[in-house]
């Protein structure tokens, strides 16, 4: 029989469900390696399952809570499973992400996330409140009437994504939380009809797919990930996979987006040349001169909350070498923050250059009097934003790593200078050129 202090340590956790309720978890491990691997294994019973990991964490006895996983509504399922993620109880999917500003590959570590905003209440989780009614038809389909559901409920679904075999019928609807779609004369009430009419139209279903992230993933699922490269912040949803994904022109069509097939962004030379004729006009209105315009088509730099900046002022002091100081007043602004905003929603662009070029110059008048109050009130409004989004505990500690990762990287340029100046020194006492 092993010994006490041989057994894996465990850990308690306090989670705060959807309802408001306060449920203690109790895990195993908490990076302990003898209470081994992280569970993979989703088959349940010899079925096939999503996230069946959990079911056989629970039956391990590597995870234990207070009622059975199939009682949990969904969204509280989710939750269960995250944490058990970040605590390697199970293991995360793989997953590839790219940088939305510089396209750079990002490693995303869920196991060292913290879990500061997942365990507690947040004011969005209650899910949005139907019927949805749709901006246009979808399929004939006008408004759709969907609710959150329970685990228990949602069996049939986490079969369905697990075995491409199976059919989409009845049970799926109903595990979707489904309860009726509505035409112009008619409606469905019947999951079979319904089930015939997803299957008939990929942009129904991609619909009620959105629908159902919208209703049973509450916002609280996500960490923060920070790009190496160009130190922009991600907030990357959480867990690792999910059964369904939203998709965007479902999420267009709810958020009430419409897109323009014949409209497109402006090409970086027309940008250009809009920018130069917004910006005399604005300048002539603030009765401002001497302050460069540019327009640059690169990865843009990130504000304190790791956003893309649109624009930015920059008094720029250069030394002509004869002892005399210089400066330059500029305001750039970055083409691709613009695109890419153009991309999720599009926008009145030529609006939106004159409100920056102006907020630029607003700057600019701070900075010429002394003191910006403007700059001081962005910094902490960037800040409070990160804290509302991921936990003031949280930021502080993305600070304390990434001050850790700027001293790494100091002290290994001193170590390969040193070791650089110790081998030109024994080269040069090699050569007699040093005694």
């Amino acid at each position: 029989m092993p010994s006490r202090s041989s057994l894996p340590a465990r850990e308690t956790i306090s989670l705060t469900t959807i309802a408001g309720e306060t449920i203690e978890l109790d895990l195993a491990p908490s990076g302990e390696p003898t209470a081994g691997e992280p569970i993979v294994d989703d088959r349940v019973r010899g079925e096939k399952r999503f996230a069946g990991r959990l079911w056989n964490a629970v039956a391990a006895g590597r995870l234990r809570l207070p009622r059975e996983l199939d009682t949990l509504t969904v969204a509280d399922f989710h939750l269960v499973r995250d944490v058990a993620e970040r605590r390697r109880v199970i293991a995360a999917e793989p997953s590839v992400e790219r940088c939305r500003n510089c396209d750079a590959l990002l490693t995303v570590d869920r196991s060292n996330a913290s879990l500061e905003t997942l365990l507690a209440a947040d004011p969005s989780d209650a899910p949005p409140e139907g019927p949805f009614e749709l901006p246009r038809a979808v399929a004939g389909v006008r408004t759709i009437v969907q609710r959150a559901v329970t685990v228990k409920t949602a069996l049939p679904l986490f079969r369905f994504v697990a075995d491409p075999k199976l059919p989409l019928d009845g049970r799926v609807v109903r595990a979707l939380g489904v309860k009726r779609l509505e035409l112009a004369r008619r409606r469905l009430v019947d999951p079979e009809r319904i089930a015939d009419a997803l299957a008939a139209d990929d942009a129904l279903f991609a619909v009620i797919e959105t629908l159902y992230v919208e209703l049973n993933y509450p916002p609280r699922l996500r960490i923060p990930a920070f790009c190496p490269s160009c130190r922009t912040i991600h907030d990357v949803p959480t867990p690792s996979v999910r059964e369904v994904v939203e998709d965007p022109d479902a999420l267009d069509l709810l958020d009430g987006i419409e897109r323009d097939a014949s409209a497109s962004f402006p090409s970086f030379e027309d940008f250009e040349a809009r920018v130069f004729a917004i910006g005399a006009e604005v300048y002539a209105a603030r009765r401002v001169a001497n302050i460069e315009l540019l327009v640059i088509d690169d990865v843009p730099p990130v504000d304190e909350g790791g956003e893309p900046l649109m624009g930015s002022y920059e008094p720029i002091h250069e030394d002509d070498g004869a002892g005399f100081t210089r400066v330059r007043f500029v305001i750039s602004l970055y083409y691709r923050t613009f695109a890419s905003m153009w991309a999720d929603a599009p926008y009145d662009v030529e609006a939106e250059i004159r409100e920056t070029i102006d907020h630029e110059v607003e700057h600019h008048l701070h900075h010429l009097s002394g003191h910006d109050p403007l700059d001081e009130e962005e910094r902490r409004e960037a800040r409070r934003d990160l804290e509302r989004t991921f936990g003031p505990e949280t930021v502080r500690r993305a600070e304390r790593e990434a001050l850790r990762a700027e001293l790494r990287s100091i002290a290994r340029f001193a170590v390969v200078g040193a070791l650089i100046c110790g081998a030109l020194l024994a080269g040069a006492v090699a050569l007699g050129l040093v005694e």
